[in-house]
């Protein structure tokens, strides 16, 4: 009489034999080196930190940053221009109020808080649409910090090490910025998918 092949349930599926036990292994394995080296209360405290930390900071689905615009699915692309709209959106709000105090370096221009506003515009549209046109205005948002600086300078506050953290902060968003067209360019070509989970 033949053996009955050894068949477990998993969370993925069902897995057979040695993959079945080689997965369970792994998860025992780590469990128990959290309860050794932390105690259970603890060990239960970092599971839910991991999930925590899964879910809402790095999952390949809904945080794809580091995948390649080539692997990414339409939904990836999605979640990543959603969430740069709420970024920019929501600082560029503020910075429409704020611009409209006396005492910044630009005075009572009124051209900063209208820029500003056309941005919390673009990036509204951006999240509603993934359009690339509005990724093309939103990418013109640390260009336009960097015209600013060089029109107006800087708050008379700030320090030279501040000075240099705002330069290369506007210099990585904006080669962010590259990323952002790309992925905006190339939306409506990506397959539908949800991506890895």
């Amino acid at each position: 009489m033949l053996a009955k092949p050894d068949i477990r349930e998993s969370p993925k599926g069902i897995s057979f034999g040695a993959q079945a036990r080689s997965h369970t292994y792994k998860a025992d394995t780590l469990r128990n080196w959290r309860v050794i080296a932390l105690g259970p209360a603890a060990a239960n405290r970092a599971m839910d930190m991991d999930k925590f930390y899964r879910k809402y900071v790095w999952d390949e689905g809904r945080t794809p940053y580091l995948v390649p615009v080539a692997r990414m699915t339409r939904r990836q692309a999605e979640y990543e221009m959603l969430f740069y709209a709420v970024i920019t959106g929501v600082l560029f709000a503020l910075i429409a109020l704020l611009s409209l105090l006396p005492d910044l370096p630009h005075g009572d221009t009124r051209i900063v808080s209208l820029f500003a506003f056309t941005q919390v515009c673009a990036a509204v549209l951006l999240g509603a649409s993934c359009s690339a046109g509005a990724a093309l205005y939103c990418a013109s948002a640390p260009l336009a910090a960097l015209l600013y600086f060089a029109l107006f300078g800087f708050h008379p506050n700030l320090g030279a090490g501040d000075k240099t953290l705002l330069l290369a902060a506007m210099v990585l968003w904006a080669g962010y910025c590259w990323r952002l067209q790309a992925v905006a360019r190339a939306h409506a070509a990506l397959a539908h998918g949800h991506g890895p989970r």
